[in-house]
């Protein structure tokens, strides 16, 4: 017995290890298959969305529900986490599953945190798959009875690279019944959220999820809206957010492929204290509707009312275009009333009257800048304190430009002082017992100035005054001075009974202008600093260093504050100055630019216009130049040159020389600082020589003349005078034994005796003009023979002789001119000269008060071409007579390209002066028809008729022909009227080269 019983014992155990080992191997394989199962759903959902997603638990109910826990979904590059689950739960409607239907009786999150946020490129923390995920629609019929969230929490980063703190919504609470695919099942939702830093807020409504057009309502309320979270914003305007909440009621309803209506009613909770406001502003209340038309992207604003207790009222109404696109915005806004006596005025300034508006419009939108035009009264305004007074101000503010505001106003009193009228353009900041103006533009009766920025500060109660003022632009009416860039500091330690205090200074320009009545010329200083003291009395002024005229300054001026500033007391010393702005100020036609001058001035002003005193002037490296950019340079002019001032007027004197080129000069100046100032002065050049001036004058001689033969002397003395009718030069030049030769030595002239006038600017006295010129025509040429062959008796002529001229070969001998200017005229009067055996004469006019020009007119007797072949060798023999003719002449400058003009001659036989025309010459001229001329030939008829012009040589009639006693003309040779030119220039060098030609032959 006892053998069984050991038996049944030991078979009792066994079979309690067995189910002891069976259950031990269920629960472990329950585990491991639990385990997959997780595995390959947090795989799947990767796999699916693109994130890293990890579950860290599931669980199931009954009657049947599935439990998901600790869901983490991870950022694309798993860096970080884009949302947490505490618990997601899922209870479908089995039997509606068995029979084929979606159908969820309830989905819960518990505990959702989302964390969006943006990385340096810009780009949310959501992966391509999620958003294709997200953004598919599905065929398949399902319904959803209850959706919630409870404990939820959402944050925002929108930059990652800013340091501050995300936006976050805190304790979210979501409620959403009946989630259908069927379109004409309504889904209502309901819910609560926390703003950090804001408030809470409840919301409800309900919507046509699946409706193409969704009709919608959602309400939105909060008791509490605190915006802290503007509080840097509000504090620029010098509101306090912690002070500040209000009860808001937002709507909004309608469809979204047609039409949303909105709705919203905020109610401050408390009093607002604002700046510029003496109590705090009661009963504030924002009302506003307005309609969203979906298919026109456009925002109607029917209403915008804000109002606060009796003292602001404000009414508005307008739309926003394209907000899905750029959005541009057009509003209309009317200002009811603004009480002036319930506002705070800086330095106990008190006002009264009511601001009013007519409807501003208001515009602007993405890239564009905000425009407000409209007009805002100030009626019956009053302004008192110490020192200001106004029995009343109508006054109206037109906004002109974005944040910009325009003032004008009349009959302003401050202190001793009046204006007529001010203006006044700016944007204002207001803080604690400061005022600060932002691109402030002013204009009074005498002043026109812009301010960058300008700032007050004041004291509580009797104390310094601080004002300071950045980027100042200011412009007396009178044009006489101007600054650029400015900064000033002024420190006002009393107001009454007249104001004193110290103030610094800086500009980056400072500008004199003007000197005298419309000049519109000055010149420039800066950049420079400096400071100052002022009472009642006077004034005084320190500038220690100042860049003016490319060079430095040294100044102090002092003067009187009462009644003031005259007189006036400057002392100035300047060093490495170019004086060519002060020029131009001056209108004096040249600019001039150096780097060495220095120069000292101290003198009184008794008035603008007025002054004693002296200055001295010296430089070693000036250059002078005309006014426009293609006129030569004068350069290493060295001066020494002092000036006294008297009254109006100052005298001037000194020395200038260029290398070995000196000059001196003495003269005075009347009305120095007005606009019709007159400059009179003598400038006396001894005898030199003219290469020794060519080579001190080198770069403004003519370039012709820079390699030319020039031998002789030269000597001048020259009044000038520069006033209201430009520069005018009168004087002389004397030439001894000077001859000219040209850089190829294609001519030469000379020797040059005599005095020439010279003459510049002026206006005509009794010079000839056009129509009193002589007519130098072939019908009038004998009455030319009579009055040019005889001797010359004009009065007042200078006789200047130019001994010979050659061009190639030897053209002109005995040239003599007989000149005299006449106002703004050279008038030659005579010239005569040899050429080929006869006579040469002539007049002509020219004129170098506006730039050259001149005209003239010629005639020749008894010119020998048989003399003229004598001396151009290349056509000797070819052709023999007598020569008259006239000619007449005109243009400006020195190109031939503007010389226009005609010329006829004609040819005769005299004595042994026979009319023949050679054999060589016809076949030359004649071609294969004259060939067979074996013999010279007379001809009877010898005529040329040209004209000059733009350059050419131009031929009217051109003939050699001959009539015999049978009268048939048997020798003809003509070329075809006005279809032949020869460049003039191209004929010269003819000349020249035919010269050379013969010259090698010889």
């Amino acid at each position: 017995m006892e053998f069984f019983r050991r038996k049944h014992r030991t078979a009792a155990a066994l079979a309690l290890s067995g189910i002891l080992l069976f259950t031990l191997l269920f629960f472990a394989g329950l585990f491991t298959l639990k385990g997959k199962i997780l595995g390959m759903l947090s795989g799947e959902t990767s796999s699916r969305i693109g994130h890293p997603v990890v579950i860290g638990d599931f669980s199931l109910a009954f009657p049947f529900s599935l439990s998901l826990h600790r869901i983490t979904v991870r950022d694309p590059d798993n860096k970080g986490t884009l949302l947490r689950i505490g618990t997601l739960t899922v209870s479908p409607d089995i039997p509606e599953l068995l029979r084929g239907e979606v159908r969820v009786k309830a989905i819960d999150l518990s505990a959702p945190e989302l964390l969006l946020k943006k990385n340096h490129r810009g780009e949310w923390n959501i992966s391509a798959a999620l958003k294709d995920f997200l953004s598919r629609k599905s065929d398949r019929t399902y319904r959803v009875e209850s959706f919630s969230i409870q404990s939820g929490r959402i944050s925002l980063s929108l930059d990652a690279a800013s340091r501050g703190a995300p936006l976050t919504i805190n304790e979210i609470r979501l409620l959403l019944n009946d989630i259908s695919s069927r379109p004409d099942m309504r889904t209502s939702f309901r819910g609560s959220f926390t703003w950090e830093n804001a408030g809470s807020f409840t919301f409800e409504g309900w919507s046509y999820l699946r409706k193409t057009g969704k009709d919608f309502s959602l309400a939105l309320h909060t008791p509490r809206l605190a915006p802290s979270f503007l509080k840097e914003f509000l504090a620029r305007y010098g509101v306090d957010a912690h002070t500040v909440s209000f009860a808001a009621e937002l709507k909004a309803e309608g469809n979204t492929t047609h039409e949303i209506r909105l709705t919203s009613e905020v109610q401050a909770e408390r009093d607002v204290a604002l700046p510029f406001f003496r109590a705090p502003l009661r009963d504030t209340l924002l009302l506003a509707n307005a309609r969203f038309n979906v298919p026109g992207d456009t925002l109607i604003l029917d209403r915008l009312l804000l109002s606060s207790g009796n003292d602001v009222a404000v009414r508005a109404e307008g739309s926003v275009r394209n907000i899905s696109g750029k959005p541009f915005y057009n509003a209309t806004m009317k200002i009811g009333k603004i009480d002036l006596a319930a506002l705070s005025l800086p330095g106990g300034v008190r006002a009264a009257g009511s601001i009013t508006s007519d409807s501003l419009l208001i515009s602007g939108g993405s890239g564009i800048r905000p425009r407000i035009t409209g007009n805002v009264r100030l009626d019956g305004g009053t302004i008192r304190s110490e020192k200001i007074e106004s029995e009343r101000i109508d006054a109206q503010v037109t906004f002109s430009s974005p944040s910009r505001l325009s003032l004008s106003a009349r009959g302003i009193r401050f202190g001793n002082s009046r204006l007529s009228r001010l203006s006044l353009g700016s944007a204002l900041e207001y803080g604690d017992r400061t005022l600060t103006l932002h691109d402030a533009e002013l204009l009074t009766d005498s002043l026109k100035a812009s301010v960058k920025r300008m700032t007050g500060t004041f004291p509580e109660k009797k104390g310094t005054i601080l004002l300071a003022a950045k980027g100042v632009d200011a412009k007396k009416d009178d044009g006489k001075i101007a600054v650029g860039k400015g900064d000033l500091s002024l420190a006002l330690k009393n107001l009454s009974p007249s104001p004193s205090g110290d103030f610094t200074f800086s500009a980056s320009t400072l500008v004199f202008q003007d000197f005298g009545q419309g000049s519109g010329q000055g010149f420039a200083a800066g950049p420079l600093s400096g400071s100052g003291l002022f009472d009642g009395e006077g004034f005084s002024l320190a500038v220690p260093r100042a860049e003016v005229l490319k060079g430095r300054m040294q100044l102090s001026v002092s003067g009187k504050t009462a009644g003031g500033p005259f007189p006036l007391t400057l002392r100035a010393r300047v060093e490495g100055i170019d004086p060519g702005p002060l020029l131009q100020a001056l209108k004096i036609p040249y600019l001039l630019s150096t780097g060495g001058t220095r120069a000292s001035f101290e003198g009184t002003f008794s008035s603008f216009r007025s002054l004693e005193g002296h200055m001295e002037v010296e430089s070693s490296a000036l250059s002078l130049k005309g006014k426009t950019g293609g006129q030569r340079s004068l350069t290493g002019v060295s001066l020494r040159a002092k000036a006294a001032f008297k009254g109006t007027g100052a005298e001037v004197s000194g020395t200038a020389a260029v290398k070995n080129l000196s000059a001196s000069f003495s003269g005075t100046i009347e009305d120095f600082m007005d606009s019709g100032r007159t400059l009179t002065a003598t400038v006396h050049l001894p005898g030199t020589k003219a290469a020794d001036m060519r080579e001190a004058l080198w770069d403004i001689f003519p370039d012709r003349l820079l390699y030319a033969g020039l031998d002789g002397s030269l000597a001048s003395e020259v009044s000038l005078r520069y006033g209201r009718d430009g520069l005018v030069l009168r004087g002389q030049v004397t030439a001894r034994d000077l001859v000219l030769t040209g850089e190829n030595n294609e001519f030469t002239v000379g020797p040059v005796q005599g005095t020439l006038p010279l003459v510049y600017g002026g206006t005509p006295e009794t010079g000839k003009t056009a129509a009193e010129f002589p007519a130098f025509e072939k019908a009038a040429f004998d009455s030319l023979v009579s009055r040019y062959g005889q001797r010359f008796a004009g009065e007042g002529f200078s006789r200047i002789t130019l001994g010979s001229f050659r061009y190639g070969f030897d053209l002109l001998q005995d040239i003599t001119l007989w000149v005299r200017p006449e106002g703004g005229i050279l008038n030659i009067g005579r010239f005569s000269a040899t050429i080929f055996g006869g006579k040469f004469y002539g007049a002509a006019l020219v004129d170098l008060s506006g730039g050259l020009s001149y005209r003239a007119g010629f005639l020749v007797k008894g010119l020998s071409l048989t003399s003229l072949g004598n001396t151009i060798t290349p056509v000797k023999g070819y052709i023999s007579g007598k020569v008259d003719g006239t000619g007449t002449l005109k243009g400006t400058g020195a190109s031939l390209a503007r010389l226009i003009g005609k010329a006829d001659f004609w040819t005769y036989r005299e004595g042994r002066e026979k009319m023949v025309i050679s054999k060589e010459f016809l076949r030359k001229v004649g071609g294969p028809s004259l060939r067979a001329y074996l013999t010279d030939r007379s001809y009877d008829r010898g005529v040329m008729s040209l004209y000059l012009q733009n350059g050419d040589v131009v031929f009217r009639e051109l003939e050699i022909s001959n009539t015999n006693l049978l009268g048939i003309r048997d020798l003809s040779v003509q070329v075809a009227p006005l279809n032949n030119r020869i460049a003039l220039d191209h004929l010269l060098w003819t000349l020249v080269e035919a010269a050379q030609r013969a010259k090698e032959n010889q």
